[in-house]
């Protein structure tokens, strides 16, 4: 096997598919065993956030794949889900909903996840220590918005290579999706706005609307 022709990001999720699977798998082994309520939740909150990273990681190494923009989901529930287990996890993050947001919108539920997953990860990495990120589902003519926000730090400790930016403009695009940020009041935002799903028998519409959660 020649290496120098294996694509670096299968390279990445092939190594981090193991070691994440363990992870869940202890959490899980350990949510059975456990008598008190608490820890057992907490448990299972680290088994749908390893799931939720493979999800992410095969999604990222697949960025190329254009069958994976593909079909048609609602958002709502997805967002819902992923902002409760960052909580879970100790994440400070607040969720706001404005308008009709229960609509389909074109593209893959895998692929809208892992772009909220990334563009999270930025707000975190580039954010306020300790200030709380929010998350707001709005309505667009005929689609949906959802606004990434955090307080802009006072001095950033986090010296990335670009690299999360590039990622979230690829899943962006592989969604169809429109990718703007702007900052106002000490405040970064971040607005994916996704488009309509197209009619149901169009070209490109999946068979079913996908609200994965983990």
């Amino acid at each position: 096997m020649n290496l120098r022709r294996l694509d670096p990001a299968a390279l990445v999720y092939h190594e981090l598919r193991a070691p994440l699977g363990l992870v869940a798998t202890a959490a899980q082994s350990m949510a059975d065993e456990v008598d008190d309520d608490e820890v057992r939740e907490r448990c299972r909150i680290i088994v749908r956030a390893a799931e939720r990273m493979l999800r992410t990681a095969a999604t990222v190494a697949h960025l190329g794949s254009d069958a994976a923009g593909a079909g048609a989901f609602r958002p709502g529930p997805l967002v819902e889900d992923v902002v409760q287990m960052l909580r879970g996890l100790g994440v400070r993050i607040d969720l706001y909903v404005r308008g009709a947001v229960d609509v389909p919108v074109a593209g893959s539920a895998e692929r809208f996840e892992a772009l909220l997953h990334s563009l999270v990860s930025n707000a975190l990495d580039h954010g306020e220590p300790g200030s709380t990120i929010t998350v707001t589902l709005g309505a667009a003519p005929g689609g949906v918005t959802v606004d990434i926000a955090n307080d802009i730090a006072l001095r950033d400790t986090h010296r990335g290579s670009g690299l999360g930016l590039l990622i979230a403009s690829a899943l962006a695009r592989g969604l169809g999706a429109r990718l703007d940020s702007s900052e106002a009041d000490d405040r970064y935002v971040t607005r994916i706005t996704l488009q309509p799903a197209p009619p149901i028998g169009s070209e490109g519409y999946g068979d079913s609307l996908s609200t994965q959660s983990g």
